[in-house]
């Protein structure tokens, strides 16, 4: 039973690591669907400057489509 649990856990851990890297990117592209388009930073110095950080959705068309 020992053995089983250590192969099912090894087999998790191979499948987090395979798929870590697409569950980043794909969480990074929800943030820009949902506004968040433009960095920190350059975020800040914009609104301090009374500057505005226009966001243009474009990729609802597209998400849409998908």
């Amino acid at each position: 039973m020992a053995d089983l649990t250590d192969e099912a856990r090894e087999f998790l851990r191979l499948s987090m690591d395979a798929e870590s890297t697409n569950r980043q990117e794909a969480l990074a592209d929800l943030r820009f669907v949902s506004g968040e388009q433009w960095p920190v930073e350059m975020q800040n110095s914009r609104n301090l400057e009374a500057r505005p950080c226009l966001t243009i959705n474009l990729m609802d068309g597209y998400c849409r489509q998908v």
